[in-house]
């Protein structure tokens, strides 16, 4: 890993993908050992995650599996919900909650999987139409202006986020911008109460989509073996675990190298340009501060030592 992980590679999203997809198939294989539950529905599960990209709620759908028989529940329910998962698409355009062609038994895993703070809980709603509409323009826009000046990160984006879901937090819960988690590969939750222009949108595009990357290049392993211990994060107000922080400097630096590849681009928009430079500089300060926060006080594992080297082979070239 070094400092061209936080540029666009298309491939590297459908390799990741690849590799996270093998890891779900051998996992399966063993639950389908251990519960009895193999038979022609189970291989035709398995059969579609050989074949190529699956959605995220699969994935999703495992990971609510596994939890759910280790608090001894039946199998037979959540093995259904594999089946319902493996059978939607593995991209979509931007959906809203409780829709988008989704079933509705599909909608609690993504709530279990991203309600997992008891600082922080994670209530969401359906967004109101007005705001759904709103923000699918706002995404579309981004990703026209990415297409046509530079449609190598737009590429890797949408290879790497295949599912946006449109939500708005439940009244008097924590608002959120922007959310995505290992166990949903592939997904974002945007908020879609928060208005962006075309900079704030890419902002969270690129922001999302490196969560998501960052996710799959670790497969799911600690970046720290200090993780929980918390520091001051560079996108944050409050204190935040380590893991959190190699997160925000990790896309925090993503957020700088695609703005700063949008500003290269012949022919931008000059309110455009304006706001990517301003948003870039933000974006390097923020980088460059989480950087400093683990070197101080991460106990990095060996591939939060591969991030680290990575964020200090670019800030150095960058500096």
């Amino acid at each position: 890993m070094d400092r061209t992980v936080f540029g666009p590679d298309a491939a590297r999203a459908v390799g990741l993908d690849a590799a996270l997809r093998a890891g779900l198939a051998r996992s399966l294989e063993y639950l389908a050992e251990t519960t009895g539950g193999r038979d022609g529905a189970w291989d035709d599960v398995l059969a579609r995650i050989a074949a190529g990209p699956v959605s995220p709620f699969l994935f999703g759908s495992y990971a609510t599996f596994v939890a759910a028989l280790s608090r001894g529940e039946r199998p037979a329910p959540h093995k259904a919900l594999l089946v319902l998962a493996s059978r939607l698409p593995a991209a979509t355009a931007p959906i809203v909650l409780h829709g988008g062609g989704v079933p509705p038994a599909l909608w609690p895993v993504l709530a279990t999987l991203f309600d997992t703070d008891a600082d922080r809980p994670f209530r969401v709603r359906p967004p109101a139409p007005a705001h759904a509409a709103a923000a699918m323009g706002e995404i579309e826009t981004a990703l026209d202006v990415l297409r046509r000046h530079d449609p190598v990160f737009h590429d890797d984006i949408v290879a790497t986020q295949r599912v946006i879901v449109l939500a708005e937090p439940v009244r008097g819960t924590h608002s959120f911008g922007a959310a995505s988690t290992f166990f949903l590969w592939g997904l974002s939750i945007f908020n879609a109460e928060a208005r962006r222009d075309v900079v704030g949108m890419l902002d969270v595009l690129v922001h999302e989509s490196g969560h998501l990357l960052l996710f799959g290049l670790a497969g799911g392993e600690a970046l720290a073996e200090n993780g929980a211990e918390k520091h001051q994060s560079p996108l944050r107000r409050d204190p935040r675990p380590i893991e959190g922080i190699f997160h925000a400097a990790f896309v925090a630096t993503r957020v700088h190298a695609a703005l700063t590849r949008l500003l290269a681009s012949p022919g931008l928009d000059g309110t455009i340009a304006t706001g990517a430079a301003k948003e870039r500089d933000a974006s390097g300060t923020a980088g460059r501060k989480g950087l400093a926060t683990l070197k101080a006080h991460a106990i990095p594992t060996a591939r939060g030592g591969e991030v680290i080297a990575a964020l200090e082979d670019y800030w150095r070239t960058e500096s």
